[in-house]
């Protein structure tokens, strides 16, 4: 089997097909592409899929989409089963015991609040601007540079080299960023170099981000 991520996106298809000619499997991680990232499920050609609502769908957590092909339905199941495990592939994943379908139902109207505020045309340029505007004035009050140079390589996701590379000092700076202002903040270090991944969301401006980043900071 071969996992792919949803920021090889623009090359998926073609990948999709070269490990196909080798008979291997591929599955998908798309987290979080629904409400985020354009994505066609028939040319993708994945065998695979899944991806979260919670994130960029502005739905609960726990609501996820699940897309099997026909062609392995039969070997994907639950891992809780129940009494309808005898059905179609898709009465097995409905109907699992006494889980709460709250979040669920909560995606239509999720959807119906983003066809309010603009729907998909108004909120994924929205958020692709965002994230690289925030970045940009981040990596301005740091004195430091963004980790993708090329807005063409972002969606709604950014990340930011850290103004500090000490670990202990990127540490304490997320527990006083959330002890004292009630924010999180995801950090991540590769080769040695830390940096911040900065999302947008529709709620959000460029000056909240410049607020992170300036309280930031205080804690080393």
């Amino acid at each position: 089997m071969f996992i792919l991520k949803p920021m090889l996106f623009l090359l998926s298809s073609e990948i999709v097909s070269l490990l196909h000619e080798h008979n291997i499997f591929v599955f998908v991680d798309a987290a979080h592409t629904l409400g985020h990232i354009q994505m066609d499920l028939k040319a993708l050609g994945a065998d695979a899929l899944t991806s979260n609502c919670h994130k960029w769908l502005n739905s609960p957590k726990s609501g996820a989409v699940l897309y099997v092909s026909p062609a392995y339905q039969d070997i994907v199941v639950p891992a809780v089963i129940s009494s309808e495990f005898e059905g179609s592939f898709v009465d097995k994943f409905e109907y699992t015991g006494t889980r709460s379908y709250n979040a669920m139902i909560a995606v239509d109207a999720a959807m119906d609040f983003r066809d309010k505020v603009g729907g998909d045309a108004r909120i994924m340029p929205y958020l692709k601007q965002l994230a690289w505007d925030g970045a940009q004035a981040c990596a301005a009050v740091w004195q430091t540079s963004l980790v993708t140079p090329n807005q063409d390589m972002n969606a709604g996701i950014v990340d930011v080299v850290l103004p500090t590379q000490d670990a202990s000092e990127v540490g304490k700076a997320r527990a006083g960023l959330l002890e004292k202002y009630d924010t999180y903040i995801q950090t991540s270090t590769y080769l040695g170099q830390w940096y911040v991944r900065l999302s947008a969301q529709i709620y959000l401006e460029v000056s909240d981000m410049e607020i992170m980043c300036k309280r930031f900071t205080e804690f080393y």
